[in-house]
């Protein structure tokens, strides 16, 4: 399920790319200058620390750039210089493609989660496993080539990203997932109502 969850975003992330024309002076969005912080979000039980939101953000980008080498090519990202100079259409910069981006799963987790605490869904003792398997994939792989965890870290993500930091995001990631598939268990339709 988090390998479909993780090709469904990237498709999502895909289409939004290919999607995209240029903007009408009156389709003009407001963009602010994005921050970590001023887009760590928050619902009534769950939120997303502004560390969690570099995670996800260089997540995201990393992805981008190692899965789609095609895209990054055709749209001339220079992957060794910042994001913000970069020009994705108008004075629509790349950082705030990603920082949307971003934010829009996050979003989109927060109110998975938020079901699943009305749901009374929680993370077993094997989910908990599978995250710190995870997790501890990247603190070996410090110790393997030598690196501090700051440093590994700071150098795939953001110098604000810790272990810990992933491990609180893959949390609420993987119980967001878990009440998605329940909703998409439940779903039900016929032939006629797929059609339309």
């Amino acid at each position: 399920m988090k390998r479909i969850f993780s090709l469904l975003l990237a498709a999502v992330m895909l289409l939004s790319l290919f999607s995209c024309d240029k903007k009408d002076a009156e389709e003009e969005r407001e963009e602010p200058a994005y921050t970590a912080s001023d887009i760590a979000i928050s619902t009534e039980h769950f939120s997303f620390t502004r560390a969690e939101v570099s995670y996800v953000f260089h997540k995201n980008y990393s992805d981008f750039k190692y899965n789609y080498p095609d895209s990054v090519d055709m749209y001339n990202i220079d992957t060794g210089s910042t994001l913000k100079s970069q020009i994705y259409y108008d004075d629509y910069t790349w950082f705030k493609y990603f920082a949307d981006a971003a934010t829009e799963y996050m979003e989109q987790l927060l109110v998975f989660c938020e079901g699943a605490l009305t749901e009374g869904l929680e993370l077993t003792d094997e989910d908990r496993e599978d995250i710190d398997a995870a997790v501890r994939s990247w603190t070996d792989y410090a110790k393997d080539y030598a690196y501090t965890e700051k440093e590994l870290f700071g150098k795939f993500f953001n110098g604000d990203v810790t272990p810990d930091v992933m491990r609180s995001f893959m949390e609420k990631e993987t119980l967001a997932v878990k009440y998605q598939s329940l909703i998409a268990s439940e779903y039900s339709f016929t032939d006629e109502e797929l059609k339309s």
